[in-house]
């Protein structure tokens, strides 16, 4: 059936209240914070300190190109998957329980859904470009509306995407009822029986929305003169965030998860979870990841994120004035509602570590294989001899937006070893950092600039860390539990819905350094003067590369392939 946020919250009575609160007035209220990414999906149980008590992780398959040139997609069934397994692995302390559940998640997919909330189609990532040829004739016959829609970025954004949908998957557009925007949207819906929501910051990211609008809003009509019908324009989500993002857990999406999660044991468990449990649709991990590295770095205004993709963004407050001059950059609605997150990305960050530990560790466990990447690249000299590792491989939207670019290798001879070749991928990474920030606006601080917070998985790697310091000459500081920051954002926008004021940290107003995790030390990385010069020619030699590479890369044979006619 068709479920509404406004239907499902009124289920929210002074009664229910009551219930839930003489239920939970002896116990440890926890929040289940889910960030679903694109190589896993995390979970965290998290304190009302937003202290993590305990984490875990399900592996996804990595995208797919589903036959097409540029695609990327994945099985969004595979999403849910894998919140309910990294939720099983999880230890929750006893006598406490989970009232609380936040989302993060990777932005910008297109996946559309049945009336029943089953996928019809894969999920078309944020870096899936296939829709190329879709792109070049928006650009040729509808360019007004283009410029008029806000962040919108050529093939990768949506409105090509759905384009491309219309003729390649004419049939699962046809028995099509919703469509979802990102991966915590999905979640949602499977969390609350059916509620389809999207946040403001994921939002602002799918080039859907009415340039300079002060709220947030689709832009229906310029969608429709795009060659949109009325019944998919339709289909887009509610925009909602805070207190109007929340609902009630379903009574299947409990059932999945349990009372060995959720905890409850002492009521009986479905009248418990009907009155107490809320969801919380949180924001896309841009938005997460901001306030959570703003609340363990309160004295920051930039912060640089790797995991399977990257950016560099920084936090510019609400004033009056004119906006920073950033063109090449996103600028992304704040989910705090207190100015605007400036944000450059990488389409493949850490994804290029995955990418060679498969190919040189291959018979080695994940976490085996990660280690041995990098004590191989911790023996490699700095600058690898002269090798360089260009890491577009999957394309690239900045600092150069090319669909076809590909990663390569550049100075490869016969005296290069594992170790050169470990090195130069996370070498790349930073250089590849280095020009997403020169696009970024000035920081609004006087010299010396704080430290540089590194946050997201990559963050874990000691070599590359100091490898950042030396390619930026700036401090790096890496937080404590640095790949949970997502989830402690998700966590301090949800507790900020039901009234705890947790996020106003995020909004600039304080902060306590190594809030995530609330135990260990955060880890800091000098930037080495005597590296600043080897460093600075590589930067050098690496910003010729593409330009260089580029003949090379648009004379690539397109792959042909075939999308699924209906529901898969």
């Amino acid at each position: 059936g068709t479920f509404t946020l406004s239907s499902q919250l009124r289920n929210f009575g002074r009664h229910a209240a009551a219930s839930c609160r003489r239920s939970t007035s002896s116990m440890e209220e926890l929040i289940l914070a889910l960030d679903a990414g694109t190589s896993c999906v995390k979970a965290a149980l998290v304190r009302r300190n937003l202290e993590v008590v305990s984490s875990a992780e399900a592996a996804l398959s990595p995208p797919a190109d589903g036959g097409y040139a540029g695609g990327a997609e994945q099985d969004s069934e595979a999403w849910w998957a894998a919140a309910v397994g990294a939720s099983k692995q999880l230890t929750r302390p006893e006598g406490a329980l989970v009232t609380l559940i936040a989302l993060s998640g990777q932005m910008q997919s297109t996946l559309l859904l049945h009336a029943d909330g089953a996928p019809l189609t894969p999920a078309l990532l944020y870096c899936d470009s296939r829709a190329e040829a879709e792109a070049a004739a928006i650009a040729e016959t509808h360019a007004t509306v283009a410029a008029s829609l806000e962040n919108y970025k050529g093939a990768v954004s949506i409105l090509p995407k759905l384009r491309w949908l219309l003729a390649h998957a004419p049939a699962a557009v046809a028995d099509a009822a919703q469509l979802a925007l990102s991966s915590n949207d999905l979640l949602f819906a499977r969390l609350t029986a059916g509620c389809l929501l999207t946040d403001p910051t994921n939002a602002s990211t799918t080039g859907l929305l009415q340039r300079h609008a002060p709220a947030a809003a689709w832009a229906t009509e310029p969608l429709a003169s795009a060659g949109v019908p009325a019944a998919l324009v339709g289909m887009l989500p509610p925009i909602r965030h805070g207190a109007a993002a929340l609902a009630p857990l379903g009574e299947t999406a409990a059932a999945a998860l349990g009372q060995k999660v959720l905890g409850g044991g002492s009521v009986d468990f479905l009248e418990w979870r009907t009155s107490c449990v809320r969801v919380h649709h949180g924001a896309g991990d841009l938005g997460t990841t901001t306030v959570g590295a703003m609340l363990a770095c309160a004295s920051a205004s930039t912060y640089v994120y790797l995991g399977t993709s990257g950016w560099v963004a920084m936090v510019r407050r609400a004033a009056g004035g004119a906006a920073p001059h950033a063109p090449r950059a996103f600028s992304v609605r704040n989910p705090t509602d207190d100015g605007v997150i400036y944000a450059v990305p990488m389409t493949t960050a850490g994804g290029n570590v995955r990418w060679l530990c498969g190919l040189l560790f291959a018979g080695l466990g994940e976490h085996a294989a990660l280690a041995a990447f990098n004590a191989e690249a911790d023996r490699a000299p700095a600058g690898c001899d002269g090798l360089l590792f260009l890491p577009y491989l999957r394309g690239e939207r900045c600092p150069v937006s090319d669909p076809h670019a590909r990663a390569c290798f550049v100075g490869l001879g016969a005296e290069a070893t594992r170790g050169h070749m470990c090195r130069a991928v996370l070498e790349g990474i930073c250089l590849a950092v280095r020009s997403l920030a020169a696009l970024l606006p000035p920081e609004e601080l006087l010299p010396p600039l704080p430290p540089l917070p590194l946050v997201g998985g990559v963050g874990n790697s000691a070599v590359l860390a100091q490898c950042l310091a030396d390619v930026l000459q700036r401090e790096i500081v890496v937080p404590a539990g640095a790949a949970h920051v997502p989830a402690i954002g998700a966590a301090a926008l949800a507790l900020e819905a039901v009234g705890v004021k947790v996020a106003a940290a995020a909004a600039g107003a304080a902060g306590r350094p190594g809030v995530v995790d609330g135990q260990g030390e955060a880890r800091r990385y000098t930037p080495r003067a005597h590296h600043a010069s080897l460093y600075d020619a590589a930067y050098q030699r690496f910003c010729g590369l593409y330009p260089a590479l580029k003949e090379t890369f648009d004379a690539s044979p397109p792959r042909p392939g075939r999308m699924p006619a209906g529901r898969h």
